[in-house]
């Protein structure tokens, strides 16, 4: 390549070498021509399209319609190809339509690129969100969870959860450990189904920023219906609703919660109300195949607390606990110390190989060692090595004989010898 020119820039310039042509885009559509072997060295069902079928593409000047993605993120895939492996994001929601073309495409190196992106760069609790659950970026799943639960009332709250696609409402709705109300999550659904009641698609496409949905205005009304209009308006939240309605559990809610702000509504049957009040009173099921029978959610976080023996202690360089964790996976969120220990490193290993170290812990300012977001899994044991490192010829610390109390059985700790006052979990699968 000659110097200063740009990788690609020549197959670009020699269109009379072209001979494969895409029209590309929904609503701003665009003509892109390519040399379709760029496209197979990539990609098995570009190779598949063009090269190995009997499909009209494959020695056809007509144009190969792609209306699901936009012409700037294929043009993107295009300098890859073509040798530009610097590609720049304009931002997340760029890089994850571009995730979401080469991912239909099976371009596994393109991925790559986009993933290592997104995983730096996704914070946005509706972008980790939709990593995960649309584009199916499962290494988001821990951030998606911790997340949440750092924000949870005022994500759902917020005007952001009105717009979420109806398969990440489905997701937070369908999660088994949950440290939210389910009164707040109700009313969450609720202002949701309210925004988007009369939307028959209740999608959001990646990076859409588009104004609410006229339809909504259909569902509009003022307060203190009564009657058939109460009942319609239900009606119509109902059918906005569709399956997610299932997975509220309102038998975790109280009985007070659920006539003053579910039965108001009128989404529920007569019928239905009547089920659930009886459940309310009886304590047996409803027996409604349409309503949860589920009651509270299990917790998300869970502290195992170190209950020192105030009459006996030692000093050493070296803290170290086995972690035997049970039948789910867990994130060890965070390590409270029983004391300020300055130049302390420490490190999570597995079989001697280290699954994380200490971030963020700050001599003098606090005693709370943040791991983020890396899983423990399920029936599997972890060594816990917190360990004191010399400073001005100074090198153990003070270690207390000590008694676990489990506030959940989730996992268990050998070797009670510690600095540690508390340790914090939480639950991710299981």
């Amino acid at each position: 390549m000659a110097e200063g020119e740009v990788p690609g820039d020549y197959i670009i310039t020699r269109r009379d070498l072209h001979d494969v042509f895409f029209l590309v885009g929904s609503e701003k559509k665009e003509k892109i021509s390519t040399i379709k072997c760029f496209l197979a060295n990539y990609s098995p069902v570009f190779r598949s399209m063009l090269l190995e079928t009997n499909m009209k593409e494959r020695n056809s000047e007509e144009l190969i319609k792609i209306p699901n993605h936009e012409p700037d993120v294929f043009n993107l895939m295009l300098s890859y190809v073509y040798g530009d492996q610097n590609l720049k994001f304009v931002d997340a929601a760029q890089a994850m339509r571009f995730h979401a073309l080469v991912d239909q495409y099976l371009m596994t190196k393109l991925k790559a690129v986009s993933l290592y992106y997104l995983m730096k760069n996704c914070l946005n609790i509706c972008d980790v969100l939709t990593c995960l659950v649309i584009l199916d970026i499962k290494e988001m799943r821990n951030r998606a969870l911790l997340t949440l639960y750092a924000k949870s009332i005022s994500f759902l709250e917020s005007e952001e959860f009105k717009l979420l696609d109806v398969r990440i409402v489905e997701f937070i709705l369908n999660l088994k450990h949950l440290d939210i109300e389910e009164i707040h999550l109700w009313r969450a659904l609720l202002s949701w189904a309210k925004h988007n009641c009369g939307n028959s698609t209740m999608q959001v496409e990646i990076g859409d920023e588009s104004d609410e949905p006229a339809a909504k205005k259909q569902c509009t009304r003022e307060n203190g219906l009564e009657g058939d209009a109460q009942k319609a308006e239900g009606a119509s939240l109902r059918k906005t609703l569709g399956s997610l309605l299932y997975y509220v559990r309102f038998l975790a809610m109280s009985v007070k919660e659920f006539a003053e702000e579910v039965v108001i509504t009128s989404i529920l049957t007569d019928e239905e109300v009547i089920h659930i009040f009886s459940a309310f009173a009886t304590g047996k099921p409803h027996g409604l195949q349409s309503i949860s029978a589920e009651t509270k959610r299990l917790p998300f976080s869970f502290v195992v607390k170190f209950t020192k023996d105030s009459t006996s202690t030692k000093y050493d360089v070296v803290s170290k606990h086995t972690i035997k964790v049970n039948d789910k996976n867990l994130i060890l969120y965070s390590i409270e110390l029983r004391q300020n220990i300055p130049n302390v490193d420490v490190c999570l290993q597995q079989d001697n190989k280290i699954v994380c170290s200490n971030v963020g812990y700050a001599k003098n300012k606090t005693n709370v060692v943040l791991l983020g977001c890396n899983a423990l899994k399920a029936h599997n044991n972890y060594d816990l090595i917190i360990t004191r490192k010399e400073n001005d010829g100074l090198k153990s610390m003070k270690l207390w004989d000590c008694t676990t109390q489990y506030s959940d059985d989730f996992c268990s700790i050998t070797e009670h010898s510690s600095c540690i006052k508390q340790l914090t979990f939480f639950v991710t699968s299981g």
